[in-house]
């Protein structure tokens, strides 16, 4: 994700995660590209809703963070807006066009919703990585994704690191 963004430094669009947990990944990503905006959605509760296709995580896992304490984290980062809730009923606006999304949300339903919400902001040459694809404990979330794409009759590939992305 890094190396995309910077190879689209000049491009216009926001970058946006949905499932920010702790705060790590967006802080690693706004430090190192200050001209970029960011937002970060997640419930800052844990994870809200299994379904029979997800094999590990539960409604409640993840539940160790706060907005309060993320945003102890990304303080002194002008460059990240944080919104709480179930996204993407939590948006409060649409954020224009997305150069980049992250997500990050391990389950099946929160996978997909987000991918069919997200896809219709990308910007040309823009992408989506899923956090989660190919991890053997979110199996929702490779379904989600596979799921997706080809029903979107989009690729998915696979970028060193396991990461799992849509490139548009």
């Amino acid at each position: 994700m890094d190396s995309f963004l910077a190879s689209v430094k000049d491009a216009s669009g926001v970058a946006i995660e949905v499932g920010t947990f702790q705060g790590g990944s967006l802080k690693y990503l706004a430090e190192r590209h200050p001209y970029r905006q960011f937002i970060g959605y997640d419930t800052f509760v844990g994870l809200m809703q299994e379904t029979e296709k997800d094999n590990v995580h539960k409604i409640g896992h993840f539940n160790n963070t706060s907005l309060e304490s993320v945003q102890k984290v990304l303080e002194g980062l002008p460059n990240i807006r944080l919104v709480q809730g179930v996204y993407p009923v939590c948006e409060i606006a649409p954020p224009g066009e997305i150069v980049l999304a992250h997500i990050d949300v391990d389950l099946y339903e929160a996978t997909l919703s987000s991918l069919e919400h997200i896809a219709p902001s990308m910007v040309k040459g823009g992408r989506i990585y899923c956090d989660d694809a190919f991890v053997p404990t979110c199996f929702g979330a490779t379904l989600a994704m596979a799921e997706f794409c080809s029903n979107a009759s989009l690729k998915l590939r696979l970028e060193r690191g396991n990461h799992a992305f849509i490139e548009f």
